[in-house]
């Protein structure tokens, strides 16, 4: 028996599954590379800077706030571009399994809010990102 529109909405039926299928895929392609624009660390240190201040020789641990904006499984080069964007950023050291970083704001002699935030980024084999490490601690 056949219906009228049933294979009007049949074809439709088969798009709208195409049209998933092939937007399931390209979110899934892009899924842990950022770019520098995305991965924002202007907006990262302030944030940082805004969520209390170290006293003393008080390391606080901002692990899981670097983590949200380069996320476990981002590539070694766009954690890279990423945090070269930031002037105020120096790479420490830069290699295949483990990158650290630096972040000064203020001189200690000048300013008494100085602090710095050290970030140690460690790699699988295959270049993602797999752990952060991250302490904000007063600049001595």
């Amino acid at each position: 028996m056949d219906r009228p529109g049933f294979s009007a909405c049949t074809r439709f039926c088969v798009i709208v599954v195409a049209v998933m299928l092939v937007a399931g895929c390209t979110a899934s392609t892009h899924r842990g590379s950022l770019t520098p624009v995305q991965a924002d660390v202007s907006e990262m240190l302030e944030e940082i800077h805004a969520s209390g201040k170290p006293v003393g020789f008080e390391q606080q641990d901002v692990s899981a706030l670097v983590s949200r904006y380069l996320p476990v499984g981002t590539p070694h080069a766009d954690v890279l571009a990423a945090v070269r964007a930031h002037s105020g950023t120096r790479v420490i050291e830069d290699s295949p399994a483990t990158l650290i970083v630096r972040n000064d704001t203020g001189k200690a002699m000048l300013d008494p809010d100085a602090r710095s935030v050290v970030m140690t980024f460690t790699f699988d084999g295959n270049g993602r990102l797999a752990k952060v490490r991250a302490v904000q601690l007063k600049h001595q």
